[in-house]
């Protein structure tokens, strides 16, 4: 669950940077 968690929350810091 936790690397589920780390894995949207690093797409959605990437969608944000872009």
């Amino acid at each position: 669950m936790e690397v589920l968690q780390n894995s949207v929350l690093k797409r959605e810091t990437t969608l944000r940077y872009v």
